[in-house]
């Protein structure tokens, strides 16, 4: 079971919001694979893909502040060809989308442009965070507290 740092069970919530929009989907006679499986997964798995060459991008620029002993292979050459080549790869994968999908091309590409819009969204929302409360944007990336661990 996942437990937030605020003590709130959310798996109950998850399942129960799955059940929702399986329902909602049943209800309204669709297709498990051709519309929710669709709606659902394609969106996920183009943002999977997008992350992946932003890491590999990320991993130069955080190895640039910190010490360490890696050669020059590991730490640009090697993360920067794998961001070309994942960048690569998602863009094979969008324009071939209704091979994965079979879907039209107007709901292919509402599925594909939800991804960067969902990612402009956050990046967005994260900023105005970082403006208006930043002790909250601060805590993103930290771990647990120690007193969390003990309870």
């Amino acid at each position: 079971m996942v437990v937030q740092r605020t003590g709130l069970h959310t798996e109950p919530a998850q399942t129960v919001l799955g059940a929702i929009v399986v329902l909602a989907f049943a209800a309204a006679g669709a297709d498990p694979y051709g519309q929710l499986l669709l709606c659902i997964n394609t969106p996920g798995m183009l943002g999977l893909m997008a992350l992946q060459p932003l890491a590999a991008v990320a991993v130069p620029l955080y190895v640039r502040r910190i010490r360490h002993l890696e050669g020059v292979l590991r730490t640009l050459v090697a993360p920067l060809v794998a961001a070309v080549l994942l960048t690569a790869a998602l863009g094979l994968v969008v324009t071939h989308l209704a091979e994965f999908t079979g879907a039209s091309t107007t709901v292919n590409t509402v599925l594909a442009a939800l991804v960067p819009a969902v990612f402009l969204a956050g990046l967005l929302l994260a900023r105005g965070l970082r403006r208006r409360r930043p002790d909250v944007y601060q805590r993103f990336a930290a771990g647990p507290a120690a007193d969390a661990d003990a309870g």
